[in-house]
Parts: C-alpha cells; structure tokens; sequence
C-alpha cells in the first residue's frame, strides 16, 4: 500500500474515532490523530527526498551558492 495524503486523513481520522471511544476523552484522540497526521507527513516527505533526482554539484559551486545567498540575504 503507497502511503499518500488520503491515507494520512483517514487513519488520522481512525484513529481519532478508537482512542476517543477507548478513553472517552477528546483531547487525547486529537493528540493521537496529530501524532499520526505529523509521522504519515514526515515519512511522506524522507520518501520524495529519497527519490529526488537532483544534479549533484562540486565543492566550488555549493561554496558559489552559499556566498551569493549570503550576500543577498546580508
């Protein structure tokens, strides 16, 4: 199963539905959904990270960039 947004929303959602039914308690379902809706996102963002085919640059224009951003942002 590929892990995207709308499975984030719904086991989010379940899981909101199960602790708040366990515990009878709302704020604690809303903090399981958070910690779920933050992991699912985390693991969605490593994984496009992963799969990023970005050019690869040298030492010299790493250093070129960093020294123009830093000039523009000073």
């Amino acid at each position: 199963m590929q892990i995207n947004l709308f499975t984030i929303i719904i086991a989010s959602l379940s899981i909101f539905g199960i602790v708040h039914l366990l515990t009878g308690d709302l704020q604690w379902g809303i903090l399981a959904a958070l910690a779920i809706g933050v992991a699912g996102l985390k693991w969605i963002r490593v994984k496009k990270k992963e799969t990023n085919d970005e050019i690869e640059y040298d030492e010299r224009v790493n250093h070129n960039i960093n020294y123009v951003q830093f000039r523009f942002f000073r």
